[in-house]
């Protein structure tokens, strides 16, 4: 026994001896400088590219297995110029040595520093990089997707001949430092950057728990605009139990900074995602204005206040957010959305907002056109509608909003239901209070066909209309409590052939109601003094004064438009006191001009001119034919009075 014992010492000292002198003589007589040529040449059979190795090539034994390298540059493609396609300043990497002999890989260290990764899109959309790993995709067969840990080592243990056990890995440390990346792309004349690269990871394992923490500096545009992003989060991935965890993550982007937690399931297999994020309040505007991609809006205040929080789920085709609340401004959203097949997304949503000015989000009113031909001008330009999207567009869902804003219309309680499928987009049934009244509508766009076609039935009841007409064409004339109603349809691509194309029937009846800047009485008393007085030049036209009123107590009016333009033939205005007034004419939508009769009690007048600029005066040829026809059915009267007072003169004295 002590002899075997001994033999035993023996051996392990010579192990030990052995391990020694190859520790420190390997190094030694081991020079990877001595294969550079070899390692460029190589490089380039298999990439038609340079590679320059400017540093020194380090290797180590003991106590980890180490490879370090200085200074590398790798040739760019051919057509990019002269600056290399990859430097890297320094890279190493350290291997656990005793770990090896239980089949255990442990790296202990990886470090990067210096990358800089010139990335590049020539005017014909090639890149820099479309030749990598072409001559390579030739000959490979795709490998299948590796087996868990757990299911190798099942199998290696139990399988027999063929099987083989995957070693654990372990990396304790990822270090890269210094790191630049740039694209600069011909093609679309864009330019971006990521500079200052820095990136640790530790405890990279299999079911561990590994921290992450990333920073670089965005750039984007010419000259650059530069932006601090960074990322730091906790990740457990378990390949074994398919498994994913990310209890925290934080990111920010200057001011911004969102925070999220993750689980996964079946991540290899069938992915599915759930979690919570969190998106502090910032200014959304300051931070697009800094990259030029701020919005021109008419009120230059919103967009600075924006909060974000939510529930997620999400898979490889679909994602929902649950629990959404979104707070920007002096508004606040709250509902539900999901988007499924993200090939060809179905939207589904249902959402409850409190209050929104709209007309604070739209771009700012152009100025105004000052000569018809820029007025010309402005309405030839065709505004392209997407008829593809919109055609493949697809969604249902609900929106409730408690007071809005739009168009300067304000409204509250306001319902709106979308449903798109197949080309076929209905707004409705839709309805909302607004001006002591309620409104109801459908809205149909169909793009099925080469041409949309727009379909309206909207009704008013009980709607105040002088603060509707006020908010809406800035026209305070007529006040009253309306019913108003319209049944539409329209066809084209823009404003102008929708109004030439307009087609249906529209009707309106308001009560109790008041007509400003117009007295009706006293232009019938005006044109009865001019007939009278035999001066009709003195009154070629009916002027509108600020203190001028009519009051009446109903007012109705039916119409039918066709092409864009609206005929009606029962205009009746009625009020105790008020001489009886009715009309009839029409007016062009696509022209903007009014052709139109009404008559005061006996006399007749015109309305004529633009919507802007309407003309009122007395229609004298009209009136002038007319009192000419009462004066000779007088002249008539008279005679026929003569002849019958004569004829029964003669009469009496012949019976007499």
């Amino acid at each position: 026994m002590p002899k075997a014992l001994k033999i035993l010492v023996i051996v392990l000292g010579l192990t030990v001896l052995t391990l020694v002198i190859a520790v420190i003589v390997l190094p030694l007589i081991v020079d990877p400088n001595q294969y550079k040529d070899d390692i460029v040449r190589v490089v380039k059979e298999k990439t038609g590219r340079v590679l320059k190795i400017e540093g020194k090539i380090g290797l180590s034994i003991f106590p980890s297995i180490g490879l370090e390298t200085g200074r590398m540059e790798f040739g760019n493609a051919p057509g990019f110029g002269e600056q290399p396609f990859a430097r890297i300043g320094d890279m190493a990497i350290y291997v656990a040595l005793m770990p090896l002999l239980r089949k255990q890989i442990v790296v202990q260290g990886v470090r990067l520093e210096g990358l800089e990764l010139n990335l590049a899109r020539d005017r014909s959309g090639r890149t820099n990089w479309d030749d990598l790993g072409q001559p390579a995709a030739k000959t490979q067969k795709p490998a299948p997707r590796p087996e868990s840990p757990g299911a190798g080592a099942g199998a290696g243990a139990g399988a027999g001949a063929g099987a083989v056990a995957v070693p654990a890995l372990r990396v304790d440390s990822v270090r890269v430092r210094q790191a630049n990346i740039s694209l600069r792309d011909a093609q679309s004349g864009a330019s971006y950057a990521v500079r200052n690269l820095d990136l640790t990871a530790n405890n990279v394992a299999p079911g561990a728990t590994m921290d992450v923490a990333l920073g670089f500096d965005l750039e984007i545009g010419t000259p650059a605009v530069r932006e601090r992003i960074e990322l730091n989060t906790r990740v457990k991935v378990d390949p074994e139990r398919q498994t994913l965890d990310v209890p925290a993550l934080s990111l920010t982007l200057g001011k911004l900074r969102l925070e999220a937690s993750v689980k996964g399931t079946k991540i290899f297999d069938a992915p599915a995602l759930s979690g919570a994020i969190e998106l502090k309040n910032f200014s959304a505007r300051s931070l697009l204005d800094k990259f030029g991609a701020a919005p021109d809006t008419a009120d230059k205040t919103v967009l600075t206040k924006l909060s974000l929080q939510s529930r997620f789920d999400a898979t490889a085709d679909s994602v929902s957010l649950n629990n959404l609340n979104l707070a920007f401004d002096d508004s606040r959203l709250t509902g539900t959305l999901s988007v499924r097949h993200f090939s060809r997304p179905a939207y589904r949503f249902n959402f409850a907002l409190d209050q929104i000015d709209l007309d604070r989000y739209l771009p700012p009113p152009a100025p105004a056109a000052k000569t018809k031909e820029s007025v010309s001008a402005s309405a030839a330009q065709p505004v392209e509608i997407p008829l593809g999207l919109l055609r493949e567009f697809d969604a249902n869902g609900e929106f409730h909003v408690q007071k809005l804003k739009a168009a300067d219309i304000r409204s509250t309680d306001v319902a709106i239901r979308l449903a798109a499928k197949g080309g076929l987009i209905r707004l409705g049934p839709n309805q909302a209070k607004l001006y002591g009244g309620v409104y109801k509508g459908d809205t149909t766009l169909d793009v099925r066909r080469k041409t949309p076609v727009l379909s309206l039935n909207e009704s008013l009841n009980k709607v105040g209309l002088l603060p509707l007409l006020k908010d809406t064409l800035d026209f305070e004339h007529v006040e009253g409590a309306a019913n108003i109603s319209v049944k539409l349809t329209a066809s084209g691509f823009e404003a102008q052939q929708i109004k030439e194309t307009l087609t249906g029937t529209a009707g309106i009846a308001v009560t109790n109601g008041t007509i400003r800047k117009i007295d009706l009485k006293k232009w019938h008393d005006a044109i009865q003094t001019a007939i009278k007085e035999k001066n009709y030049k003195s009154l070629s036209e009916l002027t509108l004064a600020p203190g001028d009123t009519t009051k009446f107590s109903s007012l109705h009016a039916d119409a039918t438009i066709k092409n864009g333009v609206v005929f009606n033939d029962n205009l009746r205005i009625e009020s105790p006191g008020l001489v009886r007034v009715t009309g009839k004419g029409s007016a062009s939508l696509p022209k903007e001009t009014i052709d139109y009769r009404g008559t005061l009690g006996t006399f007749a007048v015109r309305v004529t001119g633009t919507f802007s600029n309407p003309k009122y005066r007395p229609d004298w040829d009209t009136i002038l034919k007319a009192a000419a026809d009462k004066e000779i059915q007088k002249k008539k009267t008279e005679v026929k009075e003569k002849v019958r007072d004569k004829l029964e003169k003669k009469l009496r004295r012949l019976f007499r």
